[in-house]
């Protein structure tokens, strides 16, 4: 697989912002992902009218480095909001949109994509100076700016590392897994990780010199730790000695630094009330239901149970279309959300696929006398519906499970209980594929923007305005789709030809079997609670945003910062309140003194320190004195021009340090003819002192 195809995304990748102002455009709230980062966090605390710091877009042709104004949200959808320069009021000339997750590790100096918390300037000693359009709105941008950051909330101080730290896998490159054959879905085979994007793992087989690789999310039903076949009794094409040994790693818990253990991968925890219906009845062989077709995700179709496997896994066959070796059956947990009960289409008003061959209109019961067969009792099928927005119409990136290098253009055209059908734009229906709502290979949009990958743009020809580059859902130009069939049952004579699974064709010749997906991997282990550890929300996983406290961030103007009243979960992002825009040297403590210092004069940060000395100390003492503590003079000048004004007077906003170019960005003097070549001046002037990076 060519590689550079992720390496140069940007140039052929799908961009949203072509969308987002069209009417009733909708995407899907970042918070019914439950494989997204910040998902449970999102919706409470990413709010209109927050504040942040973004480029300056408005700024004079005369500056040569990026500079930086404060922002208001108007609006979000997915992981984009949409931005409004304070000062702008109803003016909406300048607005844009920005992915809010999306961090830019390389400082050009030219362009910053970022959306920073607002203090980040300060901190980093970039200026912030007022778009042109507007600098002459005022004659005193600070109090302006007083009056419109009190009291706003902002973005946490380190919201941006909290982002990378939830896009982490805990998988590493070179780990061993057991992973579905897409040469032949009854199998699994021993796989390599060999690149990591996103919690989205590529793997490569092991002894297959010309496989080209697959993705698969880390939280997919598709991959198992080792030994998991071994523990389950699914089919394994591996070496003896892998097999042996993965079984022994299973059961006395010992694994190498390679291999995927089953804390990486844990078992499928089944919920209270589930458990207790699998104490008194159990599937077994032979048992008729409806699941989605493994290899054209679109249908819903006749299945049957064809074995039963340890651990409450179970291998499914699509009736009337799998092949006579058994290759396309699928393995599924009992509590996978991908199997119904027989008469669950009806019921929802979808559409079932009738075994291939069947001439007659489809009835359950009368093809139940025919097959001398039964139904999968119903009380099997409990399921735990998630609390989640999706609606039709909303727009999503998802993956696309037949050729799953590709994440697409998609919108969800309908939502039944938890299945979504999920359309992927400028393709026909015979395309779509049914996914759960807590499926991890759904993205809220931006997501590939977040994390560099390529968003595969729509077909063309839809009045859309996407990269000439394109990729057929599901393979290349090539792929063929099954016929659909009628309600007769004359499906699945052709299947979909897709660069990913490969499979024989399925014929009438096959038995009445079904195929199947596994829910989660590992074996079923019964508790009360309803999820694993692994499988926390948001919140209580790793997410450690922690507290601003007031000597740790400045909000734009210096400000002062609480905690949001609203925030109070543990382990919780907690969004910054702007307490006070601006504060005085006096108010500030010894150790925001020395934190202001330590930069680009260290030995008076060490004697603040030392000597507990506060702003409103340093506002009463000279040069010299501060010499006298063992500061050199040198530094000990410099450290006052950091801290008070040339003038003498007390410094309400710092120059640099944390605080670094806020004063320089926002100087207007009264007398001053040319307000906007002042304030650029100014922070030009204040740019030069800086060294620290």
């Amino acid at each position: 697989m060519d590689l550079e195809f992720f390496y140069h995304y940007k140039s052929r990748s799908f961009d949203w912002r072509t969308m987002l102002d069209k009417p009733q455009f909708k995407a899907g709230p970042v918070s019914s992902f439950k494989f997204a980062p910040l998902s449970e966090w999102w919706a409470r605390n990413v709010t209109v009218d927050m504040k942040v710091e973004v480029q300056n877009h408005d700024a004079s042709d005369i500056i040569q480095r990026v500079v930086y104004w404060v922002a208001s949200i108007l609006e979000v959808k997915g992981y984009f909001v949409k931005l409004r320069y304070v000062g702008f009021e109803n003016d909406a000339s300048m607005d844009f949109w920005a992915n809010l997750c999306y961090v830019q590790e390389e400082d050009t100096h030219l362009v910053d994509h970022s959306v920073h918390h607002v203090g980040w300037c300060a901190v980093h000693e970039r200026p912030l100076v007022p778009p042109k359009t507007i600098e002459n709105n005022t004659n005193n941008w600070r109090d302006y700016m007083v009056r419109r950051l009190t009291g706003s909330k902002t973005l946490p101080h380190n919201f941006h590392k909290v982002v990378r730290e939830k896009l982490k896998s805990r998988f590493e490159i070179g780990m061993r897994v057991e992973a579905v054959d897409k040469t032949r879905l009854s199998s699994l085979r021993v796989a390599v990780v060999q690149k990591i994007v996103g919690r989205r793992l590529f793997v490569k087989y092991e002894r297959m010199e010309d496989d080209e690789g697959f993705w698969f999310h880390e939280k997919s039903p598709m991959i198992h730790p080792v030994g998991w076949a071994r523990m389950t009794g699914h089919e394994l094409l591996s070496t003896e000695e892998y097999a042996k040994n993965s079984l022994s790693k299973a059961l006395n818990n010992k694994f190498g630094p390679k291999d995927a253990s089953w804390t990486l991968l844990p078992p499928i925890v089944v919920h209270e009330e589930v458990a207790a219906e699998f104490e008194t009845t159990r599937f077994e062989v032979g048992m008729k239901l409806e699941v989605i077709d493994p290899l054209n995700l679109s249908m819903i179709c006749v299945g049957t149970v064809f074995k039963v496997l340890r651990s409450h896994f179970l291998m499914i066959a699509v009736d009337g279309a799998t092949s006579p070796n058994g290759s396309d059956l699928m393995c599924y947990h009992a509590t996978s959300p991908y199997i119904f009960p027989a008469g669950f289409c009806k019921a929802a008003g979808v559409a079932l696929q009738p075994p291939h061959g069947y001439k007659k209109k489809f009835d359950w019961d009368e093809y139940l006398r025919e097959t001398e067969s039964r139904a999968a009792p119903m009380n099997l099928f409990k399921r735990v519906l998630p609390a989640h927005e999706f609606q039709p119409g909303q727009w999503v990136e998802a993956v696309d499970l037949m050729d799953p290098k590709l994440v697409c253009v998609a919108q969800v055209t309908r939502v039944v209980d938890r299945l979504l059908r999920i359309h992927f734009e400028g393709w026909d229906e015979s395309y779509d594929q049914w996914v759960d709502c807590e499926s991890p290979d759904i993205f809220p949009i931006g997501w590939c923007d977040m994390v560099e990958y390529l968003l595969t743009p729509p077909n063309t020809g839809n009045g859309l305005e996407t990269p000439v580059h394109l990729q057929t859902p599901g393979g290349a130009a090539a792929r063929k789709k099954r016929e659909s069939g009628n309600a007769t049952g004359g499906g699945r004579a052709k299947k979909k030809k897709r660069m990913g699974f490969k499979g024989e064709s399925r014929t009438s010749g096959g038995k009445s079997f079904p195929h199947a997906r596994s829910a989660n991997s590992g074996t079923v282990e019964i508790k009360n609670e309803p999820t694993t550890a692994d499988d926390e929300p948001e919140d209580a996983m790793a997410l450690e945003i922690a507290v601003p406290m007031e000597n740790e961030i400045v909000p734009t103007v210096n400000a002062n910062v609480v905690e949001d009243a609203s925030s109070t979960q543990e382990n919780e992002p907690s969004v910054t309140v702007i307490k006070e825009a601006l504060s005085p040297l006096k108010s500030w403590s010894c150790e925001r003194v020395a934190d202001h210092l330590k930069t680009q004069c260290p030995n008076t940060a060490q004697a603040v320190t030392a000597n507990k000395l506060t702003g409103e100390q340093l506002e009463t003492m000279t040069a010299a004195e501060l010499a006298a503590l063992g500061v050199p003079l040198d530094e000990a000048k410099t450290s006052f021009e950091l801290l008070l004004k040339k003038d003498g007077g007390q410094a309400p906003v710092a120059v640099t340090g944390t605080n670094g170019g806020i004063e320089a960005a926002l100087a207007k003097s009264a007398s001053t003819r040319e307000p906007r070549l002042s304030a650029v001046t100014a922070a030009a002037d204040v740019d030069s002192n800086n060294t620290s990076r």
